[in-house]
């Protein structure tokens, strides 16, 4: 082989690669405070292939809920936690925990969905860290 044509192999290679959908993985932190009454909403962007995804969540001061739910229930959900004082309906939640004050939640998000995290419920204001994490 001509050594001119190995860097455009090399080049031709990351190509395909990234047509292929090389995804990083998913990796978000935040920590906030939650006031009484307040619904905080987390929106993420849709994975290209179906992945598994865990909500780590530590609320200090007073226990917190947490739904996961598709970007297409998104809308409905904000208004069922903000607006009606209810939890959104348990059919279209791909995951749930209330009176959560440490631990995980996982759920299964299809390819091409986006998917909004909400953290709700305090009683007191709560100083929350939330971690989402795909594979």
């Amino acid at each position: 082989m001509h050594s001119g044509t190995k860097p455009v192999l090399g080049l031709l290679t990351l190509g395909l690669l990234m047509l292929m959908g090389c995804q990083k993985p998913l990796h978000y932190e935040k920590s906030f405070t939650l006031t009484p009454g307040e619904t905080q909403a987390f929106p993420v962007d849709a994975p290209k292939s179906q992945q598994q995804v865990t909500v780590a969540v530590t609320a200090n001061g007073s226990p917190v809920n947490v739904f996961i739910v598709l970007e297409s229930e998104h809308a409905a959900t904000m208004d069922a936690l903000a607006n009606k004082g209810k939890n959104p309906d348990a059919a279209k939640v791909l995951a749930s925990k209330e009176k959560m004050e440490s631990g995980a939640l996982e759920a299964t998000v299809p390819a091409q969905k986006g998917f909004s995290v909400f953290v709700t419920g305090a009683k007191k204001n709560a100083d929350v860290t939330l971690k989402i994490t795909g594979k």
